[in-house]
């Protein structure tokens, strides 16, 4: 199914994500984005979630109906983003379904992502789903053994039910389509917000550094995601050495890490807040594993110099040498950035080939085109 130019009468889209903001990721990003999109576009648009702590039960955001359902989540204690929903996700899942024209589907590994995907085939709802990623890789076999029952059983039925599945990068397509069969896909990149990522205006990075209590006279290296393993946390983390400091968004300081004055962590920010950090710093550091996040799209708008894994999935973000790839271990991390701290020529020359590279990012109006106009086509 090729993506249409032609925009599709105002729909009723139904939308599940296990999680939205204001918790924290990816993921999250993606969802509001494309729901408030959507809505800004004349749909009419509701989300089904799950409720973090403090978030309230039912509110309209940007246009956008959401509902967040009580869950439980004593996995993601351990690092697996598995919210466990009531019994209430069936019939709030019913009445999502039975009064949408077509449901968005985010990703195929969550409960609420099967219940939704089933209620469609039942009610005779089409549906399209985001594959966000493919095979998270994870440290534990028990949790990698459950994304391979999940895969091989109701995740396939999600994607084989789908209208279309929409995987952000090559990769991702190129696992989906080898793992389950008879599946109708198109690449469909995340976009980036280029007027809330852009880099620093004349006084600005000082004031940023000032109102967060970074340091104004050192090389401030940046993390942002969740402190889990896919994501190298943990690498990073260890890769505090001197000349540079290193700065975490994202979360607290994890629960037995002891405080160190080489490493930083700002919390869990609002979006603006998460920006000007960005323009706060000199390099960004990403080191996910399997998957391919905005954040390295999000720190060359910023004006930062990125180092990123030597991953395939990051390969397919398309940045080219915009970025700079490295096998990263700690050890080869702390070396790398103690190079670049010491060498201004060279932070200045990573940081240049950053900014030749951000004419190939897309926006997020492009990416809200090409996705309305694939579910108008899957409504029809």
């Amino acid at each position: 199914m090729d993506f249409l130019t032609t925009a599709p009468r105002p729909l009723r889209i139904g939308v599940v994500a296990h999680y939205y903001p204001p918790h924290v990721g990816g993921l999250e990003v993606v969802a509001r984005q494309v729901a408030t999109g959507l809505a800004a576009r004349g749909h009419d648009v509701t989300v089904l979630t799950s409720a973090c702590p403090g978030s309230p039960g039912r509110t309209v955001e940007d246009g956008v109906r959401v509902r967040r359902l009580r869950v439980a989540n004593w996995f993601e204690r351990h690092g697996v983003p598995f919210p466990v929903f009531g019994p209430s996700l069936v019939w709030q899942s019913w009445r999502l379904v039975r009064r949408a024209d077509v449901v968005h589907v985010h990703d195929m590994l969550y409960v609420s992502s099967w219940v939704v995907a089933l209620l469609c085939r039942l009610l005779r709802r089409p549906y399209v789903v985001t594959q966000h990623v493919g095979m998270v890789e994870h440290p534990s076999p028990v949790v990698r053994l459950v994304q391979t029952l999940v895969l091989r059983t109701v995740g396939a039925l999600v994607l084989r039910g789908a209208e279309c599945v929409l995987p952000i990068n090559q990769v991702i397509e190129d696992w989906t389509r080898s793992k389950v069969r008879r599946v109708q896909s198109r690449v469909l990149p995340n976009g980036i917000d280029a007027s809330r990522f852009r880099p620093a205006k004349p006084e600005e990075r000082a004031e940023v550094r000032r109102r967060f209590g970074l340091p104004a006279d050192e090389v401030l290296v940046l993390y942002v995601g969740r402190f889990v393993p896919k994501k190298g946390y943990d690498v990073v983390a260890a890769a505090a050495g001197p000349g540079y400091r290193l700065v975490f968004v994202g979360g607290d300081r994890p629960a037995g890490v002891p405080e160190s004055p080489d490493r930083v962590y700002l919390g869990a920010l609002d979006p603006d807040d998460v920006a000007a950090v960005y323009r706060a710093c000199d390099v960004f550091v990403c080191a996910s594993v399997g998957e391919g996040p905005m954040t390295p799209m999000e720190a060359l708008l910023s004006g930062c110099a990125v180092l990123v894994n030597d991953d395939p999935a990051m390969r397919a973000l398309g940045l080219g040498d915009g970025v700079e790839e490295l096998a990263m271990t700690p050890e080869r991390l702390r070396s790398r950035l103690a190079a670049l701290a010491q060498d201004p020529a060279s932070l200045r020359a990573l940081t240049a080939r950053g900014q030749a590279a951000v004419g190939r990012i897309p926006t997020w109006s492009e990416y809200v085109r090409r996705f309305e106009a694939t579910i108008g086509e899957a409504a029809r």
